[in-house]
């Protein structure tokens, strides 16, 4: 059943039973089309990259992009978009400086002390 009251009543406001939302999924569709005017990304071209990924982390091949959804991962110099990205790997490779050599020196480091 389509609203019978107009939209202009209260911009932003829930006028009726049918046009209430959760306040939490509107805020992740905020946030979500926040990203990708940063990257100047479109849905389609998101939804095609993630496809492209078949769903998964270009990293750990996770499924689970973490609880603020999958990251747009970038070239911080060019501003290049690379890939998409669970939370945790984003936030791993942010941490290293997203330097190859930091990030092969951990991988070594990892793997001489190992147990």
């Amino acid at each position: 059943m389509k609203c019978s009251v107009p939209v202009e009543t209260k911009p932003g406001v829930p006028v009726c039973d049918d046009c209430k939302v959760d306040p939490r999924t509107n805020a992740q569709q905020r946030e979500r089309r926040r990203t990708l005017r940063t990257y100047g990304l479109t849905l389609d071209d998101f939804d095609r990259m993630l496809s492209e990924q078949g769903g998964r982390c270009a990293i750990c091949s996770t499924d689970e992009p973490g609880t603020r959804g999958w990251c747009v991962d970038h070239d911080h110099d060019s501003g290049a978009v690379r890939a998409l990205l669970c939370q945790p790997c984003n936030i791993g490779i942010g941490l290293l400086a997203h330097d190859p050599e930091r990030l092969i020196a951990a991988a070594g480091y990892l793997r001489r002390t190992a147990t």
